[in-house]
């Protein structure tokens, strides 16, 4: 019984469709047609496409110096990798960024913003059309794009934000090296008195114990503990350099806070072990002798070390400094687009159509309701 109450009512319901199709043809064809008419012949955008690839960058001079410290490959943690393209990524979503296009290609006219138009608009307004991500195609490699209405102008765009991003972090990077290189030669010159100090110490204890002759096995253990101590302070200048440079919540910073730990742990138990302990009540005037030019040879060779290394790190800020070659390489260049993007035509036909077609099954089926309903309001309307 169910059943066939159901299939009457389906089949009530198709009758009075079809008695009002010429309602329903012209509720859907006009929306229709006019939607279509209106997205075919409406204002049209196109968008502009570039995909580019971080160039490899080879060690900087931080890198190479913490890597001859025992800290392995850290290029990473420095600089390179993600986190060159995270940079670049934050470059292309600066106000400066959007301040210079806006003025080089007259967007506030094109987006026809107020005569008042304040620096917020148009940063929203590029920011709508400028989109720049990671690709799928690798870690390292970001597609730029670029939606605009004029599709020669939008190729414009995309060329020129590649060429602004690339220069920028060029620039970045040459003033961060420039930053190091002040920072390094400033620990030269106090690490050259440092130095100079140590060495007159260790020439006049030579002078005044003309009868002392050292050891060459002592020099060997010694140059050990210098070795040692002397990374501990090339890492800690290394630390003091990188917070300048990237913060104090590198993540570099903190790998060599870790390593300048561990050194220091095994200077501690080189320094306890039976063969470095000394029991000062008992020592005869040649272990004296012997103990005080340790310490003065260690104290120069600790800090001849970290002098070496600043110097081979300053002569690669030298050229860090002055380096100005491209960090992005461009896979796939940027060309004017024939097709556009939007509107889809034929998307919004379809939607119109399901929409209004919907809609106009539905006024005829509730019509009787809705008169009923309009003929009461009208009716308490009048009475009021």
């Amino acid at each position: 019984m169910t059943n066939v109450t159901e299939n009457s009512l389906a089949l009530q319901l198709l009758v009075l469709w079809i008695r009002r199709w010429k309602f329903i043809a012209l509720f859907v064809i006009i929306p229709t047609i006019a939607a279509g008419f209106l997205a075919y012949f409406g204002e049209k955008t196109y968008t502009a496409r570039m995909t580019v690839v971080m160039v490899k960058n080879q060690k900087t001079a931080a890198s190479s110096i913490l890597s001859s410290l025992g800290m392995g490959d850290v290029s990473a943690l420095v600089g390179g990798g993600n986190t060159d393209v995270n940079t670049i990524l934050t470059l292309s979503g600066t106000r400066k960024l959007s301040d210079v296009a806006i003025a080089k290609f007259r967007l506030d006219t094109v987006w026809k913003l107020s005569p008042k138009w304040k620096p917020e608009d148009g940063y929203k307004s590029w920011s709508r059309n400028l989109k720049m991500a990671a690709s799928e195609l690798g870690d390292d490699v970001l597609e730029l794009e670029y939606v605009d209405h004029d599709p020669k102008r939008a190729t414009e765009i995309v060329v020129f934000v590649e060429h602004w991003l690339d220069s920028a972090f060029i620039g970045m990077g040459m003033a961060r090296s420039n930053m190091s290189l002040q920072f390094i030669q400033s620990r030269m010159e106090k690490k050259q008195l440092q130095m100079d100090t140590a060495e007159k110490a260790l020439r006049g204890f030579l002078l005044r114990e003309k009868l002392f002759v050292p050891d060459q096995r002592i020099a060997l253990g010694v140059r050990r503990m210098a070795e040692l101590e002397a990374n501990v302070d090339a890492l800690g200048i290394q630390s003091e350099m990188l917070e300048i440079t990237h913060g104090r919540q590198s993540s570099a910073r903190s790998a060599i806070e870790d390593q300048r730990r561990l050194l220091k742990d095994q200077i501690a138990k080189l320094e306890n072990s039976p063969q470095e302990t000394w029991a000062g009540a008992s020592l005869s005037k040649d272990l004296e002798r012997r103990f005080v030019y340790e310490h003065l040879l260690r104290n120069l060779e600790r800090h001849a070390t970290v002098f070496k290394y600043l110097v081979q790190q300053e002569e690669m800020l030298q050229i860090d400094s002055r380096k100005d070659l491209p960090v992005l390489t461009i896979l796939d260049p940027a060309k004017v687009p024939q097709k556009k993007t939007a509107p889809k035509v034929l998307l919004i036909i379809q939607m119109v159509f399901c929409m209004t077609l919907s809609l106009s099954l539905v006024l005829v089926t509730l019509e009787k309701h809705i008169k009923h309903y309009v003929r009461v309001l009208w009716a308490e309307f009048r009475r009021s």
